[in-house]
């Protein structure tokens, strides 16, 4: 079980953010922490969120809690239980040795950096490797599958130590595109990935809870689905630790499907249809179009999905077995 031990805190790297231009990255970096609070303050953890070039700082001594919070947020790639230290050989050698106490068998030191510094990230990593071997005579290196991995991350002047790294759900922070208004059918579990997805790539996504069986437009007479009796209350509760908005009925005007996606000024509507089934729903909407009605996006997450993509993708959502370990640097 992890305890709190001095120094500790979480190391969170992003991914698709840093590719983004400086002011668009700064963006969403800030949807990222903003995201990253609200949850914490939702599910009562405490703890301090900092930010630095590339990577996030979480100081909290509720672990287990951050940890969820991690797991549930888009953006964030990977995360470590780390022990932070200064750049100093000395006192970097010592956090090398003492998390090092109790391995055996093989281990080898992954070291990278950024700043400037009197030594270069291999020497580090040779000074670190050295010093555990002098302490702890059961270990042999092995740099090709090492059986323990010390990573090491040293920034300006800062370094930052662990054992082992998370895999996150990646993608975009929320809110960093548009809003999208979900319409359940087929099934509970469809229309939730469906929704995962487009989180995933950072819509904030609300789900209709009007009547099923279709919503008439008196702009254009067409008939729009509007669902096929699956619970909008089940699919919310499926995604509502992933950040969705909540379920939408109607805003007032009578106006139903349409109407909403029009007076709330939806940027979508998304639909969890499989391939053969889009045809029919993109029809419907386009003859909206002509007649005057909202003019969105009309989106299909699942159509042509690869298996394995969509595998994964529900091993996140019911959280089947445990989160995987990165591996390499």
């Amino acid at each position: 079980m992890t305890q709190v031990l001095a120094g500790r805190m979480f190391l969170v790297k992003y991914g698709e953010v840093s590719l983004k231009s400086k002011r668009v990255r700064q963006q969403f970096v800030n949807a990222l922490v903003g995201d990253i609070k609200r949850k914490m303050v939702r599910w009562g953890v405490e703890g301090r969120v900092e930010v630095e070039w590339g990577a996030l700082r979480i100081y909290t001594e509720n672990p287990v809690g951050v940890e969820n919070v991690l797991r549930h947020t888009f953006g964030v790639v990977s995360y470590a239980w780390a022990v932070e230290s200064t750049s100093n050989p000395r006192d970097m050698e010592k956090i090398a040795v003492s998390l090092a106490g109790d391995w055996e068998g093989s281990f080898a030191v992954r070291c990278k950096r950024s700043g400037t510094h009197p030594y270069t990230s291999q020497e580090m990593a040779a000074f670190l490797g050295e010093k555990i071997l002098d302490s702890n005579p059961r270990l042999r290196v092995d740099l090709r599958s090492p059986e323990n991995i010390l990573w090491v991350e040293i920034r300006g002047g800062r370094s930052y130590f662990y054992t082992e790294k998370k895999e996150g759900p990646g993608g975009l922070p929320l809110g960093t595109e548009g809003r999208v208004l979900l319409i359940p059918d087929g099934s509970v579990e469809d229309t939730v990935l469906a929704g995962w997805f487009l989180m995933r790539r950072g819509a904030n996504v609300h789900i209709w809870g009007g009547e099923s069986g279709g919503v008439s437009s008196s702009e254009s007479g067409s008939k729009v689905d509007a669902g096929s009796g699956v619970s909008p209350k089940d699919v919310f509760a499926a995604l509502e630790k992933w950040g969705a908005r909540g379920v939408i009925s109607d805003d007032c005007s009578g106006g139903g499907l349409v109407g909403v996606v029009k007076n709330k000024r939806f940027n979508g509507v998304a639909y969890p249809a499989r391939l053969g089934a889009v045809k029919e729903q993109k029809r419907m909407w386009v003859d909206l179009w002509k007649g005057g009605g909202p003019w969105v996006a009309v989106l299909f997450p699942l159509a042509g999905l690869p298996a394995v993509v969509e595998e994964k993708a529900r091993e996140w959502i019911w959280e089947k077995g445990p989160r995987r370990s990165v591996s390499g640097q």
